[in-house]
């Protein structure tokens, strides 16, 4: 496919682009913590900024279930094993050469893009000094699709902004079969086409991309979408809801209280802090009504805030769920858990599968530019830490039920590590059996 043609299929989808870009960014910027604060200021528009500042305090469950995603594959182990045929060659050959000092980054990077974006890519090249590296890409990345095939990618875009002084420029780059385009300097990175690129052949990737782009998750459209970005529209309702109980609590949360004090009333109207009036105030409510003596009050209830701590755990179990995040606090067991943990664990594995297969490609691509260096031939897998831990407590559950552990009690144990095959009816026939057992000769009428 030439140049004009791949220009058409992007500009055609230029709106779809930049609200991906922008919904990216978003949930980036959130579970970075960056912009957690921002949302809040958008979310309450007008509210005293001291009051707000008194309650933004909240869970941010986004970074949360990133971390937790992270943290379960960064643990895991990277393996290669060599499917040449012939003799496996020297190790300093395998994929070890360069994942032995960096594969721990560039599991973490791709299972980040992963969460937020639904997709990551690895590109390996020769720097400057001369040596092999691999980078996960930064920035925005946007697939072409053949047309009217969404499995096959015939380019990959990535877009960079950067600030030269006061003035916002971009950079895109273009991945083509054999070929890498770079457009610098750019002020409407849309416009990228009407540029002259650099461009660097890629004679080591004839005939398929020099990036191994892998898609992890798609929305409705086809089209690219991570976990947490699915996730991101409950978290808002949650900070919503979390904020907003706080706010209410300090101030509608208690009974107001009324003082009736001619005196009062005349040093508080000379005087808003007056000793005398501050003294009041330690009594703990968060509102005073000073009048004279002969004046009348309508004192208000405190609002219910239960209703609105209803909806803010409602929005935190939404958020749990978009990110496929067992409750650990709890709140779920027998097959509710079970189910939690078995998205959670297939998700986890699936991140581990994409992750395997393009570093399996990153080094073939490897292999092709640098052959004195790496030998093609070997596969790479990624086996999450969680998963190895969840296989080790189901053997040494089987051992105790071997050994004598109450089959309920080994199917409930089951359950709450993810298998969810086992269900309650499972459960409660077997405690049914038991306690049929357990019943000696001569009871029970």
């Amino acid at each position: 496919m030439d140049s004009p043609q791949l220009t058409a299929l992007v500009a055609a989808d230029l709106s779809r682009v930049n609200a991906a870009w922008q919904a990216e960014s978003d949930t980036r910027q959130v579970i970075a913590g960056q912009g957690h604060q921002q949302l809040i200021g958008q979310l309450f528009p007008g509210i005293n900024p001291t009051l707000l500042q008194a309650n933004k305090d909240t869970p941010n469950y986004l970074q949360q279930g990133t971390a937790r995603y992270v943290r379960a594959l960064t643990r895991g182990a990277l393996n290669w094993e060599w499917e040449g045929g012939d003799q496996e060659p020297d190790p300093r050959l395998s994929p070890g050469a360069y994942l032995n000092s960096r594969g721990r980054d560039l599991v973490q990077d791709a299972t980040t893009d992963a969460l937020v974006a639904g997709k990551f890519a690895y590109f390996p090249f020769v720097g400057p000094d001369g040596r092999f590296r691999v980078v996960t890409l930064a920035g925005f990345l946007w697939p072409v699709y053949a047309p009217g095939d969404v499995s096959e990618i015939v380019a990959v875009l990535q877009i960079n902004s950067y600030m030269l002084g006061d003035k916002k420029l971009y950079e895109v780059r273009r991945y083509l079969p054999g070929l890498l385009e770079v457009y610098s300097g750019l002020e409407d990175w849309q416009k990228y086409a009407a540029a002259t690129p650099q461009t660097f052949d890629q004679a080591h990737a004839r005939g398929r991309l020099p990036v191994a782009f892998r898609i992890v998750g798609r929305d409705a459209n086809r089209e690219p979408e991570g976990l947490a970005q699915t996730a991101l529209s409950a978290y808002r309702r949650y900070v919503k809801y979390a904020v907003l109980v706080g706010l209410l609590a300090t101030r509608g949360g208690f009974e107001e209280r009324v003082v009736k004090s001619d005196l009062l009333a005349s040093l508080v109207r000379d005087n808003p802090r007056h000793p005398m009036a501050q003294d009041l105030k330690d009594v703990g409510p968060n509102k005073l009504r000073v009048m004279d003596a002969g004046g009348t009050y309508d004192r208000l209830s405190p609002v219910a805030l239960a209703d609105y701590r209803e909806q803010e755990a409602a929005a935190r179990a939404d958020v749990r769920d978009a990110m496929n995040m067992p409750d650990t606090g709890g709140d779920l067991s027998g097959e509710a858990l079970a189910e939690k943990r078995e998205a959670y664990t297939e998700s986890v594995e699936s991140f581990g599968g994409s992750i395997g297969d393009a570093l399996t490609e990153v080094h073939e691509l490897g292999a092709a530019l640098r052959p004195a260096e790496l030998r093609s031939g070997y596969r790479v897998t990624l086996e999450p830490r969680f998963t190895r831990d969840v296989e080790g407590e189901r053997r040494v559950l089987l051992e105790e039920y071997k050994a004598g552990l109450p089959k309920s009690a080994w199917f409930s144990g089951l359950q709450s590590l993810g298998v969810s095959q086992i269900t309650e009816a499972h459960v409660e026939q077997a405690r049914a059996e038991e306690e049929a057992l357990s019943v000696r000769p001569g009871e029970g009428g």
